[in-house]
């Protein structure tokens, strides 16, 4: 597993004291909600990233996983001096020296972290013949057909490691097409590891309307950006 220490630069960090919610989760005296939103460079959210909070003593530690948004919650204790891991696929990227300053009163503490989990090109890029319906994220059975094939080479390759992008066109809120394209890719995932291709060689990620290919003024060009794409990382 590569690892990896990100400078400060790219931490942002802001404090607020908490206001009575009764859906959240409340801090008392003593304590931080910090609230963290993980996004690559390009402020995509990264899902299911693992975060690690230890302070610095090794007297307190936590974990848990972002959502669908690359959010997380978890309460800590305030006052103290913490370090930060992150774990996505085959990389951990380290944020250390995180200060949760005393307060009198608890309060949130929103931390925004950014990590790049491919810093090279793309070995190669290959468009998959996988359309889902209108708002679904159901794999039919011609899409499992291409993705046989799919397996079929991953299986002749044991040492790829690929990225299973998924995308939508501008059609909607952009927010659910972030969500809905990262459900596409989840779906295509799950079924290359139901075939017998371990999941620690795929990530899967959605990145909405985010990167188009052409533009989505016209038919043809939101049905060219509607579409999946098996980028090779490494092999």
């Amino acid at each position: 597993m590569k690892n990896i220490l990100l400078i400060p630069l790219l931490f942002l960090s802001t404090i607020s004291v908490f206001a009575q919610d009764s859906t959240a989760q409340v801090p008392k005296a003593g304590e931080v909600l910090m609230k963290f939103t993980i996004s690559d460079w390009d402020l995509i959210p990264e899902s299911e990233a693992k975060i690690v909070v230890t302070n610095t003593n090794a007297t307190f530690k936590a974990e848990g996983i972002s959502d669908i948004d690359g959010k997380f919650n978890l309460m800590a204790p305030s006052g103290d001096t913490y370090d930060l891991a992150i774990y996505k696929f085959d990389t951990v990227f380290n944020f250390n020296g995180v200060n949760a300053p005393a307060e009198e009163v608890g309060y949130e503490f929103d931390l925004s972290l950014k990590i790049k989990l491919v810093t090279e090109e793309y070995i190669s890029i290959q468009a998959l013949k996988v359309h889902f319906a209108s708002n679904e994220y159901v794999l039919d059975a011609a899409d499992k057909k291409e993705l046989d094939f799919l397996v079929g080479q991953l299986k002749k390759v044991p040492n790829r490691k690929i990225e299973i992008a998924a995308h939508t066109d501008n059609v909607g809120d952009e927010q659910s097409n972030m969500r809905l394209s990262q459900k596409r890719a989840n779906s295509v995932k799950s079924y290359l590891v139901l075939k017998g291709i371990s999941e620690k060689r795929i990530v899967s990620k959605g990145y909405g309307e985010a990167k188009p290919v052409q533009t989505n003024d016209t038919p043809d060009g939101r049905a060219a950006n509607r579409r999946v794409e098996c980028r090779v990382i490494s092999e």
